[in-house]
């Protein structure tokens, strides 16, 4: 599509912006919601904006599209990891599901990059296709295999603060890395966007702490265990519930 060499690092920007940004917010909506729903969601918004994607004429369409694949990446990854946490018991069961989802993480990011090289030799359009395969995929597997799980029953006020500025901190926290590496820190742009980062944390932050149900609740990041878990992610250790459960409200911990 002759992208520049300054507009092409936002292929990947667009959609790793969003991804970053509506994580927190669709695992949340997993919660409230029910992980199948958010999950199949998910799913439909990726293999719609896979098939735009490819089928893109313009720069504008297809970032936008990329984009909003991220969207639906932010909703497919922590449903897919509550759903296997719930479906396979503790223990033994649980720790080998998350084995399996670790390696094929793993393995799929250097067999998309070995697949892409490939296909991208008959026509680049066809890299993107192979989202829409597997997506539609994993959307008839989900519809026919999950089980339905119930919407959590409300218990306070959802926190729209916490919602919008969580999703605005991380976007602007992964723009503000991505503009420091194609411009450097010393740039007035980069320094502006570190400070709007910041601000957007502490307003977060407010709304984490006055809020009675948070969509990240300041208690949690207390706990050794869910913090490890967040820290050696690559081990795919699960978290016992019974370290978890005193912190967090939500039906999925």
């Amino acid at each position: 599509m002759h992208f520049s060499s300054s507009a092409a690092p936002w292929i990947y920007s667009a959609y790793g912006l969003t991804y970053g940004g509506f994580l927190l917010l669709g695992g949340t909506l997993a919660d409230l919601y029910g992980r199948k729903r958010i999950l199949t969601l998910g799913l439909w918004i990726f293999l719609v904006f896979s098939i735009a994607n490819s089928a893109a004429s313009s720069h504008f369409v297809f970032l936008v599209a990329r984009a909003l694949k991220g969207v639906g990446a932010a909703l497919i990854c922590p449903a897919a990891l509550a759903e296997l946490n719930v479906l396979f018991p503790e223990g033994r069961e649980r720790h080998a599901a998350l084995g399996v989802y670790g390696l094929f993480v793993s393995a799929g990011v250097s067999a998309g990059d070995i697949l892409g090289g490939i296909v991208s030799g008959y026509n680049w359009r066809l890299t993107i296709l192979l989202n829409v395969l597997v997506s539609a995929f994993l959307t008839w597997q989900c519809l026919a295999k999950l089980p339905l799980d119930e919407e959590r029953e409300g218990n306070g006020a959802f926190d729209y603060g916490g919602a919008i500025f969580s999703t605005l901190a991380f976007g602007l926290l992964i723009l503000f890395v991505t503009h420091a590496l194609s411009e450097g820190l010393a740039s007035t742009a980069t320094q502006s966007l570190g400070l709007a980062t910041l601000f957007s944390f502490a307003i977060f932050g407010y709304f984490t702490r006055r809020h009675p149900t948070p969509i990240l609740p300041a208690r949690l990041l207390s706990r050794r265990n869910a913090i490890g878990a967040l820290s050696h992610s690559s081990s795919r250790r699960a978290v016992p519930e019974s370290s978890i459960k005193s912190s967090c409200s939500c039906r999925t911990c």
